[in-house]
Formats: C-alpha cells, structure tokens, sequence
C-alpha cells in the first residue's frame, strides 16, 4: 500500500500581485507629489509613504522576479511538511502543528499554532528581534507564526483545508 500524497506546488499570482504593485506606484507618486510641499506634516507623511510603499514595492518586484527566474513554488506542501520560500527557506513540520486556523484579523493569514514544547522552544532558539515577532503576531493572531495567502495561485480557504487535511492524515500515520 503506497501512503504518499500528490506534492501540492502553489506559486505567485502575478496578476494578483499587479493591484499590489500599481497601490504601492500610487502611494509613492503621491509622497513625491507632498514632498515638494512647505508644510512640515506633509513632508513627514510623504517620507513615511515613500519609505513604506517604496520599500513595499521593491519586496513585492524582488520576490516576483526572483520565483519568476527561479520558477520556484511558493509554498509546497508535502507528505510531511510545508516549505515556505521567502527571503529564507522554512520548513514547518505537521508532527510539530497543533492547528492551522484563520481568524477575521488576519485575512489571507493562515495560523500556525504549534503544539505547546515547539512553541517553547521556538521562542528559546528566536534572536531577540525574533522573540518580540513572535509576541506580537501570538498577541495579534493567537499564533507564532502565520502562513500568508496573499497573491497566491490558491486563495487562503483552499490552502487551509488541504493543510488541515495534511495536518490530519499526518497524525493518523504517525509521522
């Protein structure tokens, strides 16, 4: 009897993220535009948007260059595990899943809550800018860690149900 499951690759939505680039290009036009202005507020506003949705718009325009020469998957979810390619690989492994889970705060958030000794340990192997994440997104979500379905080829309730059927499967095999 063979047990493995089909390997599920989801990658970037290029047309979903184009909404994501062309609110970033607005956000930056308009912080140029306040820039040249003499108040003081404005100048402050227009920095802050530049820096934000600037920033926002690079990530967005790296990340999607990057998958797109890599032809690399997002997210994979495996027998076993989910591996998230972001800035760094990451693996998260059902064994060490209590739940996945979406709450009304979060949106495209899929939440990770890991059984109680991971968590821990989690937050013992975390640098200190790590930790304080953690916190905050376990204050915001209930959850260390959040999986994001945003732009996405598969929107976040589709995600969720094969990664708490995985979930399931994986605790019924004992892996």
């Amino acid at each position: 009897m063979h047990n493995t499951m089909e390997e599920i690759r989801i990658y970037h939505s290029y047309k979903r993220n184009i909404g994501t680039m062309l609110a970033c290009l607005l956000f930056v036009a308009c912080g140029c535009f306040l820039l040249s202005s003499e108040d003081t507020v404005a100048k402050v506003i227009s920095i802050a948007a530049l820096v934000f949705f600037g920033g926002g718009l690079l990530l967005v325009v790296y990340t999607l260059i990057k998958h797109f020469l890599q032809k690399k998957p997002c997210i994979v979810v495996k027998d076993h595990s989910i591996i998230l390619s972001g800035i760094k690989e990451h693996e998260i492994r059902f064994c060490d899943v209590e739940e996945f889970y979406m709450t009304k705060k979060t949106g495209n958030l899929i939440c990770v809550k890991y059984k109680e000794d991971i968590e821990e340990q989690k937050i013992i192997d975390s640098s200190v800018a790590e930790r304080m994440a953690r916190k905050f997104n376990n204050k915001v979500t209930g959850a260390q860690e959040s999986i994001s379905a945003e732009g996405l080829t598969m929107d976040a309730v589709s995600l969720l149900d094969i990664l708490n059927d995985r979930l399931e499967r994986s605790r019924k095999l004992g892996r």
